[in-house]
């Protein structure tokens, strides 16, 4: 196993916090579906305390993380989130493609399977693991029943 990087919880965490502020964009604009936006935005800043919640078991090493998990990929997740938010302020494009943004990145997160990379020995991280795994799959869930409501509007 190799050494723990200590800055993994906390890049994971801010993305969480960076999607949730594009999902809160998307609610101040697009004024219909306020809920359906800010309900996944306060969601993804849950996710982010769920994550920083398992810093300790981190650090003391009773997460460990998969060889396989690299933080560079997290940072180049977070270029991707800041120019969807750059893409956003700038084009202010339609609810479609806000949703279509919004499945894209669900899906991303789910292919990436990081909260899989981690091995945890605690039954408390356990379950906030399989939370944030669980909340992946109904956020793609919920953007993909809204996009077919939405387009067979």
């Amino acid at each position: 196993m190799p050494t723990q990087d200590p800055s993994i919880i906390e890049a994971l965490a801010k993305n969480e916090e960076k999607l949730s502020k594009l999902y809160q964009e998307y609610a101040a604009t697009y004024k219909d579906y306020q809920v359906f936006w800010s309900t996944l935005s306060e969601e993804e800043l849950t996710h982010a305390l769920w994550l920083r919640s398992l810093e300790e078991s981190y650090r003391k090493g009773a997460l460990p993380v998969n060889e396989k998990f690299h933080i560079e990929t997290v940072k180049l997740f977070d270029d991707y989130l800041e120019e969807r938010l750059v893409d956003f302020k700038v084009e202010k494009f339609g609810m479609n493609r806000a949703l279509v943004v919004s499945l894209d990145i669900e899906n991303s997160l789910i292919d990436k399977s990081w909260f899989k990379m981690f091995e945890p020995i605690e039954v408390k991280d356990k379950l906030i693991i399989h939370q944030l795994i669980s909340a992946l799959e109904i956020h793609r869930d919920r953007v993909t029943k809204m996009i077919i409501e939405y387009q067979s509007k």
